[in-house]
């Protein structure tokens, strides 16, 4: 892979990938089905790995240590259709805009609650000043 810059992997669906892929990533998303398909490889790695947890959450690893957790807000959930790839595009802003990992894993998880009170995958993402308005609602 002769990327540059922040590399980020969205492994979903589970599918074979070179070892060389997953060394090359600075950040590598799954949620816990495919966290299992890959088992230890994907902790191998030299980046981040998320595990999403559904509404349970999300734990982000370096090297199999888990080194943030956060859990998302409270919401009523109309459709999850698009959570996790607004997940994994609010995790990786917050990551390369440098915010600490605790809290781009809050952010992330915040943007992906907000996406499941909508219908649709487009229509449902949330924009940055309302998952910051549910995150100042909240203390964080």
């Amino acid at each position: 892979l002769n990327a540059t810059g922040f590399v980020c992997l969205n492994l979903a669906p589970a599918l074979p990938v070179p070892d060389s892929l997953l060394a090359r990533a600075d950040l590598i998303v799954v949620n816990e089905g495919e966290a299992n398909v890959y088992g230890d490889r994907i902790h191998q790695a030299r980046g981040l790995v998320a595990i999403t947890w559904g509404a349970r959450g999300a734990g982000l690893y370096r090297q199999g240590v888990l080194v943030a957790e956060a859990q998302p807000p409270a919401i009523q959930v109309v459709d999850s259709t698009g959570a996790g790839d607004s997940f994994v595009a609010a995790l990786t802003l917050a990551l390369i805009e440098g915010q600490a990992l605790e809290v781009a894993l809050k952010f992330a998880c915040t943007a992906g609650a907000l996406t499941t009170t909508k219908l649709g995958a487009q229509t449902s993402l949330p924009h940055r000043k309302d998952v910051q308005v549910v995150l100042s609602q909240s203390g964080e």
